[in-house]
């Protein structure tokens, strides 16, 4: 058998935008409930940068990397 149709195997198509396909996924996740626990005013992008910055930086780097393995 050479082909999975020759085996019947079915094939399943995970959803196009899953979140489990994009690792970095993850990490934005943690970054954006960090974002909104914070105190930090964002009245533009510069400010939404600095905020993503800071609580990247305050993101364990392991965790971080666990967050992008899954």
């Amino acid at each position: 058998m050479s082909t999975l149709a020759e085996a019947k195997t079915q094939v399943l198509q995970p959803p196009a935008r899953s979140p489990d396909l994009i690792p970095t996924e993850h990490l934005w996740d943690q970054l954006k409930r960090s974002v909104r626990e914070s105190d930090m005013q964002i009245n533009s992008q510069q400010d939404l940068t600095i905020a993503l910055k800071t609580c990247r930086q305050k993101t364990p780097e392991d965790n971080a990397r666990h967050l992008l393995k899954r």
